[in-house]
C-alpha cells in the first residue's frame, strides 16, 4: 500500500497484477447533488444519460475529504473503470481492546479495513497478523463475512431507469416526437405501445434471471 499526498487517495495492492487501483476519499454533498439534478433537469436529463456510460460523473456530487472522514470511495483503475463505494462500520467483540469499531469498505468482495495507524485502507487479510487467533475466531464471521456471493436484486425502478436509457429506447422516444410532430399520432401510438411492451417484457425477464441467481 502506497500513500499519496496528504492521504486523500491511496493505491491498493494489485495482487501482483499490473492494474492498479486507486482509493480516493469523499463526501456526499447536499448542495452539489440538488444543483446536479436540477441540471440535469433543465437539460431534459441528458447528463443522467451520460453518467450511465461514465460513471466518474458520479463524483459530481461529493467532495474530496482525507480517506480519514471519508464517507464514500471512489475506486478507479488503469481501465478508467470507476465505482462509488460507501465506506461502513462495524463493531468487533474486542474486549481487551480500545478501538472496537472497524470502518471498511467492499471491492470486488473484498473487505478493506481502515487502519489509524498507517492512515490507509488494508485487505482484511492483513489483520491476521495484528490480532490474536481467540480474537480473530471470535470475529471470522464479521470480518470475512459469511461464505457466500449473493447477487444484488435491483429494484423495477432502477431496472426501469437502466432500460430506458439503452439508446435503442432513447431512440423510440425520439421518434414518438418526430411523429408527434409532424401529426402522425396513429404511427407515434404504435411505437409508444410496442416500446412499453418490450421494456416491460425486458424488465420481467432481468428480474427474475437475477432472482434465480440466489439461492
Amino acid at each position: 500500500y502506497e500513500v499519496i499526498g496528504e492521504a486523500k487517495w491511496q493505491t491498493l495492492d494489485s495482487n501482483g497484477t499490473e492494474n492498479e487501483v486507486y482509493v480516493y476519499g469523499y463526501q456526499y454533498s447536499k448542495f452539489r447533488a440538488v444543483l446536479f439534478h436540477t441540471l440535469c433537469i433543465l437539460s431534459c436529463g441528458i447528463p443522467y444519460f451520460a453518467m450511465a456510460y461514465y460513471p466518474m460523473l458520479h463524483r459530481c456530487k461529493y467532495i474530496n475529504v482525507p480517506l480519514r472522514h471519508a464517507t464514500a470511495v471512489g475506486i478507479t483503475d488503469k481501465k478508467r473503470r470507476f465505482k462509488i463505494q460507501h465506506v461502513r462500520e462495524m463493531e468487533l467483540n474486542l474486549s481487551s481492546h480500545r478501538e472496537s469499531r472497524l470502518r471498511y469498505f467492499m471491492h470486488q468482495h473484498n473487505r478493506h479495513i481502515w487502519h489509524a495507524e498507517q492512515g490507509v485502507f488494508i485487505h482484511v487479510i492483513t489483520l491476521n497478523d495484528k490480532i490474536t487467533i481467540a480474537v480473530l475466531m471470535e470475529n471470522l464471521i464479521k470480518l470475512y463475512g459469511p461464505n457466500s456471493v449473493v447477487v444484488a436484486v435491483k429494484s423495477y425502478w432502477k431496472l426501469f431507469v437502466e432500460e430506458v436509457f439503452n439508446p435503442f429506447y432513447l431512440f423510440q422516444v425520439f421518434s414518438i416526437i418526430l411523429w408527434s410532430m409532424d401529426e402522425y399520432y396513429p404511427y407515434a401510438t404504435c411505437v409508444l405501445i410496442l416500446s412499453a411492451l418490450s421494456c416491460g417484457v425486458s424488465l420481467h425477464q432481468t428480474k427474475q434471471a437475477i432472482e434465480q441467481k440466489n439461492p
